[in-house]
């Protein structure tokens, strides 16, 4: 980490100390230290050749000042199951593209967003979620979020969907949208546990091919 907060992750260093380009689990993140997340307000990765451990729980959980992650798209995602926490609670950032990951093998994407509270746009445009079964809570807390296009998501293999959307842009917006080809309202009334927050209204309407759902929570 330099004096300006920057940590940057160089691949070729990386993967010429380690032998390998996986990424070490939150538990392994031997260069920082907790007291140290604080200072850091930009995290750069150098090029391709990394890519996230299969476990990629927490991994950016707890930088609440970075403003900005370069260079994401070249790290691969391709071997990674879980991606619980991954970028909850960073408080400062308010761009997220996620639109490269490739979540072809992801099965528990539970609270990967949650506390992102000034995050604005988040692009998931690409996700694939034909093997998830867990989006609990993924949204939790967004509700600086404009909108959110989840046209690409399948739900039909997800259990737990419960405070998926609670306390997100539902207070802002309240738009969502889906693809038309999946009842979303039959998913959420099945998934959403009995002891999770309730959905009062769920109004759907057609929108250019696609379902908007309003949320009034």
């Amino acid at each position: 980490v330099d004096k300006y907060g920057v940590l940057t992750i160089n691949a070729d260093l990386y993967i010429k100390e380690n032998g390998h380009g996986v990424l070490p689990k939150i538990g392994e993140r031997l260069w920082l230290f907790e007291q140290s997340l604080k200072n850091i307000k930009k995290i750069v990765f150098t090029k391709k050749g990394l890519e996230f451990p299969k476990n990629a729980t927490n991994w950016f959980n707890g930088y609440e000042n970075v403003t900005e992650i370069e260079g994401l798209e070249l790290v691969s995602t391709k071997n990674v199951t879980a991606m619980r926490y991954m970028f909850a609670n960073m408080q400062s950032l308010t761009e997220l593209d996620l639109s490269n990951f490739d979540t072809s093998n992801v099965i528990t994407m539970d609270s990967m967003f949650s506390g992102m509270t000034r995050l604005e746009q988040l692009n998931l445009s690409n996700f694939d979620t034909s093997n998830v079964t867990n989006m609990g809570g993924m949204f939790y807390g967004t509700d600086s979020l404009i909108e959110l296009d989840l046209s690409s998501f399948d739900t039909r293999n997800v259990t737990d969907m419960g405070y998926m959307f609670s306390d997100n842009l539902a207070y802002e917006t309240n738009k969502v949208k889906f693809r038309n080809n999946i009842d979303f309202t039959k998913e959420i009334e099945e998934k959403t546990k009995p002891n999770y927050y309730k959905l009062k209204t769920i109004e759907v309407f057609d929108f250019i091919d696609e379902f908007e759902l309003n949320f009034n929570i």
